[in-house]
């Protein structure tokens, strides 16, 4: 895929000092077991640290009935959903790309590839905080937010930079888990921001107990900020231990896998929590907090997904690259089998006990989104037993047929939570988000079996498992 004038030169020879200290070291279940360990411990602190904020910003915006709470809910929906603009399927481009020239030994490639990411992402991240700051904001908050228009006028501004901020981190700490690096794209990804975002409302809560809607948008721009400067610093130091010239690479290649990517990556923000956006349209402020509240806890189940991803994905585009499909659904149904378990316990506590859980974690007012939290689980619980199956697509060329998965879901996303919001409210918008979930998550399933000839899915048979826990090299 790097032939026919991809890049502009030769690859400069290679000695045996080019990629000292960035070569990944054992096996295939080492590796996993090692990248586990970082991303679980990583995300684990990173969503006790964003629950922790949540629960602290719930009390500390208070004396609105839920007002100020929900907004903010609402605003890091919409920054989430502008920075998935902001890198425009980056962060999984540069991933691949970098794991297929590590396999091919090209440190030249992957130095080049990271270098033109990086690039394009600032160029992303300034754009798309210009258009929220010359009017995107502004027509957020006076058209489908009415609702909510005063309070997202109070902090336009901001949420024009932390946009840009988060565009930018995220795409530079996936950078590293293309060079095998689990360990800082965990460290510098969400767990710094979120550590360093639930320290400021801690802070607050200590000094003064309660806040204003300013300084809880302040905090998290922040943090966003200063994780990305130091995941910035960080890249560049790794990428000068890369001890060759880098190569320039063709951006035409690195767009045509990325945009693609920015279809399935909004489809999947909207689907996993654009429902708040339908929330922030046809529902009250303080709704808004209920409902974003139920989907903050929910993603707890959605953990062993993320660590999954988080490691299986370059080892994906190794594995397909030396030919080895055979250890490639051994490993993506043993690792999606073992993620399930823990996310089936979690599924039980939330149908049984969402409302106490949410009056445990929030306020008392927020027992009332109990069944909204049991339903938004059903469907969580079912794309994690799906397992991997969009990564696999994407690691193996297969981006545009995953855009498309993702167009088809996006409209039955939108139609069917605008349905239930006019039909049960707050109910009927989960039952169709969960919907969708599934949906995506079968069409996917079987576009891998069609195009690869492998499952993702859990399994049921201990000889399948048992074979993923010996795998080696």
């Amino acid at each position: 895929m790097f032939d026919d004038g991809v890049f502009d030169d030769e690859p400069p020879p290679i000695v045996a000092d080019d990629m000292e200290g960035l070569r990944p070291k054992g096996g295939i279940v080492d590796r996993v077991a090692r990248g586990s360990a970082w991303t679980l411990s990583t995300r684990m602190a990173a969503m006790f640290c964003v629950f922790l904020a949540n629960a602290l910003a719930a009390r500390e915006l208070r004396g609105d009935g839920g007002y100020a709470f929900g907004v903010y809910t609402l605003a890091t929906s919409i920054v989430a959903t502008a920075a998935i603009l902001a890198h425009f399927g980056l962060p999984r481009t540069v991933v691949r790309l970098v794991a297929e020239a590590m396999a091919r030994d090209q440190p030249g490639v992957a130095k080049g590839t990271i270098h033109k990411v990086n690039r394009l992402n600032v160029a992303g991240g300034v754009v798309v905080g210009a258009i929220l700051l010359l009017g995107g904001g502004d027509y957020l908050a006076h058209h489908p937010f009415h609702n909510s228009s005063k309070g997202l006028q109070l902090v336009t501004v901001m949420l024009a930079a932390w946009a840009a901020a988060e565009g930018i981190r995220f795409t530079a700490s996936e950078a590293f888990r293309g060079l095998h690096d689990i360990r800082l794209a965990s460290l510098l990804g969400d767990a710094c921001r979120s550590v360093l975002m639930a320290l400021g409302f801690v802070v607050i809560a200590v000094t003064s107990h309660t806040t204003t809607l300013r300084v809880a948008v302040a905090v998290s721009l922040a943090a966003s900020t200063i994780t990305m400067v130091l995941a910035m610093v960080f890249l560049w130091a790794k990428t000068r231990r890369i001890k060759v010239r880098a190569r320039p690479i063709a951006t035409a290649m690195v767009l045509g896998i990325a945009i693609p990517l920015t279809l399935t990556d909004l489809t999947g923000m909207i689907v996993n929590s654009g429902d708040n956006f339908i929330v922030g349209i046809f529902r009250p402020a303080p709704d808004i907090g209920v409902y974003g509240g139920a989907g903050r806890l929910v993603t707890l189940l959605s953990l062993p997904l993320f660590v999954m991803n988080g490691v299986v994905a370059p080892l994906i585009a190794e594995l397909w690259t030396k030919g080895k499909k055979k250890d490639l659904e051994t490993m993506m149904r043993g690792a999606t089998t073992l993620a399930s378990i823990p996310c089936l316990a979690g599924l039980i506590v939330f149908v049984l006990a969402g409302s106490r859980v949410m009056q445990i974690v929030y306020t008392p007012r927020f027992g009332r989104g109990g069944h909204i939290l049991a339903i938004l689980a059903v469907g969580v619980f079912f794309g994690v037993a799906a397992g991997s199956c969009n990564f696999a697509l994407i690691m193996t060329g297969h981006h545009r047929l995953v855009a498309v998965v993702a167009g088809i879901t996006l409209v039955a996303t939108i139609g069917g939570e605008i349905i239930g919001a006019h039909v049960a409210g707050l109910i009927g918008i989960a039952v169709a988000s969960s919907g969708a979930t599934v949906l995506q998550n079968v069409l996917l399933t079987l576009m891998a079996k069609q195009r690869l000839g492998i499952w993702t899915q859990a399994t049921l048979s201990p000889k399948k498992v048992r074979a993923f826990l010996t795998m080696r090299d």
